[in-house]
């Protein structure tokens, strides 16, 4: 189930990272394995809040400050805070605009995002990669295959869109001629040997060329192109959010990942960058496994925000993150960046206090402490809840509009606080984004090359 399928399960309005005790990590609600055991793995933080009291009282024990690792002063006074100033113009490129015209279609517009220039990369490392190996091989296929062209190259991408909506169980149903499993448009557009002669032959890089320290060489450049092309097309709105989402694949990978609360299980994990509201991936990153090249000082979690955020950094957006990339040390660095920040945080992170974890809260209860504009706090729900932002200057109630009926028939209203209100609003945009994708599942099994 994806994350917003939970959300509708709950009469909260989005995800919030529950902590668990205190000498354990939150992930009590979901599994995470590799397959990989070089690598890292991640967690994900996404229960629903239920049940919130109405009432909030701050809890505070003494007017003195705790100091933390590396001289973070942690206070209970209010939060002073420096909200960036958004200064973008969010939305499609201008020079794209124009091109377009008021009478596009869907096609023009990806035509846009996959331009001639894509295809014509696709037909010479295709070209390349069968005479490389039919130089080697004397089969009936290399024998068979003449060059590919770029109209060829749509149509096969074309063909593939068309699968991902009409589902049959081998490719070879496809150009099938009985009455019952007939399907005129794929004999009409390309022969079925022709077909499977690109699949066998398709490539995107130059063998002779490619880096063997890459994991995913074969499709670096396709990654590097997509990623330009998202950037130069749209300037995504101010609120956009870092998530990581599962491409289902069980075959033969040393970096296939398994999470448990995911719909795939297993698969691929990508890192997104998104647009909150639209769900717009700006940038994406495919986790390989550990990096090692990267310092061991740095967290994987804080590597990966900052190598997405790079786009972004210094236009005064606000970037929301769950509890697996949320620390103090990144949300000073995002600070300091010109960009506001609101996540939930794991209470036993690198300069957390025990302070703000050692008070007994009852339900609603809220305490927070603050240090260098960044406000912490933690909410008692159905269990605490820990929460940083760079935007607010303290625990603001606020009420979401709904009715609990208590026992005895009485009424209440949801109150929350405000940052999680805006956190629960800005979390959803990797989730919409796998949602949309999921309606075109073109992932097949075919022969590894």
């Amino acid at each position: 189930m994806y994350k917003s399928d939970a959300l509708c399960a709950s009469d909260d309005d989005g995800t919030i990272g529950y902590s668990s005790d205190d000498n354990e990590i939150d992930t009590s609600h979901r599994s995470v394995h590799t397959l990989d055991y070089s690598s890292d793995s991640s967690s994900e933080a996404s229960l629903v809040l239920q049940n919130v009291r109405k009432r909030a009282r701050p809890i505070s024990s003494s007017d003195d400050s705790d100091v933390a690792d590396d001289g973070w002063n942690w206070t209970e006074e209010e939060n002073i805070v420096n909200i960036k100033q958004f200064t973008e113009t969010p939305g499609i490129n201008p020079l794209v605009l124009r091109t377009l015209g008021a009478n596009s279609t869907p096609l023009c517009v990806l035509k846009q995002i996959l331009s001639d220039d894509f295809f014509q990369m696709i037909v010479t490392e295709t070209n390349r990669y069968a005479a490389q190996m039919n130089m080697q091989r004397n089969t009936k296929m290399s024998k068979d295959w003449f060059p590919v062209t770029s109209d060829e190259i749509k149509a096969y991408f074309s063909l593939c869109i068309i699968m991902s909506q009409v589902k049959k169980s081998k490719i070879d149903l496809y150009w099938s001629k009985r009455r019952i499993l007939e399907t005129p448009v794929f004999p009409q557009i390309m022969p079925r040997k022709r077909f499977l002669s690109i699949t066998h032959y398709l490539h995107f890089v130059n063998n002779e060329m490619m880096s063997k320290e890459d994991r995913i060489r074969k499709v670096q450049s396709v990654v590097k192109y997509l990623n330009t092309k998202f950037q130069q097309l749209y300037v995504p709105e101010e609120d956009v959010v870092i998530d990581e989402s599962l491409m289902k694949f069980r075959g033969r990978l040393n970096y296939v990942q398994f999470i448990a609360s995911k719909r795939a299980r297993f698969g691929v994990k990508f890192y997104k960058l998104c647009e909150s509201t639209s769900g717009y991936c700006s940038k994406f990153k495919i986790y390989t496994g550990q990096d090692k090249t990267q310092g061991s000082d740095i967290p994987v979690s804080q590597s990966v925000v900052m190598e997405l955020a790079k786009p972004i950094l210094g236009k005064g957006y606000t970037l929301f993150l769950d509890n697996w990339y949320s620390s103090p040390e990144l949300f000073k660095i995002l600070n300091k960046n010109n960009t506001n920040v609101v996540g939930t945080v794991r209470k036993n992170r690198k300069n957390m206090l025990h302070k703000l974890t050692s008070y007994k809260l009852k339900k609603g209860d809220v305490t927070t402490l603050s240090c260098s504009g960044i406000l912490c706090l933690r909410w008692r729900d159905r269990k605490d809840v820990y929460i940083m932002s760079s935007k607010h200057s303290k625990a603001e109630m606020v009420a979401t509009g709904k009715i609990r009926r208590k026992k005895g028939g009485e009424q209440e209203d949801v109150v929350k606080p405000s940052c999680v209100i805006e956190y629960n609003r800005g979390m959803g945009g990797v989730d919409r984004h796998d949602q949309f994708l999921a309606s075109f599942p073109l992932m097949r099994k075919c022969q590894r090359i």
